[in-house]
């Protein structure tokens, strides 16, 4: 007998390890989004100089961070519930929320994908979307 998982297990370990490699690099880029916020609000406060391009940096590193992290934070079972409910729930009835839970998650991404995709198309033109 092998001591080898079959394919497909040995595929989900593999997504699993990403997935968390991935959430860690995500959760780190919090570091930048504090430095590179008091980095634009110094800059633009204190001497009065606008860094379009720092803030859009730290605009897409906030959205990296939130959509990047959520699997990782889902496969950690961190996500947040309210378990007024939920605590009382049979273990059936709790993965049925989970379920219905996750799509709804999912159903969400892609609809935001889909926006965010529609405005950039509608914004080519642009070269910064924040305009000081």
């Amino acid at each position: 007998m092998s001591d080898k998982p079959p394919l497909p297990l040995a595929l989900a370990y593999l997504i699993d390890a990403l997935n968390a490699w991935l959430g860690k690099a995500c959760a780190w880029l919090t570091l930048f989004l504090v430095i590179g916020t008091a980095i634009v609000v110094v800059l633009r406060y204190g001497f009065g100089i606008g860094a379009t391009a720092l803030q859009e940096a730290v605009l897409y590193a906030h959205a990296l961070v939130f959509m990047g992290a959520a699997a990782w934070v889902l496969q950690r079972n961190g996500h947040v519930r309210v378990d007024i409910f939920y605590q009382n729930f049979s273990g059936r009835r709790q993965a049925l929320v989970e379920v219905l839970g996750n799509l709804l998650l999912l159903y969400c991404k892609y609809e935001y994908y889909d926006l965010a995709a529609d405005v950039l198309a509608e914004n080519a033109h642009l070269t910064y979307k924040y305009l000081s």
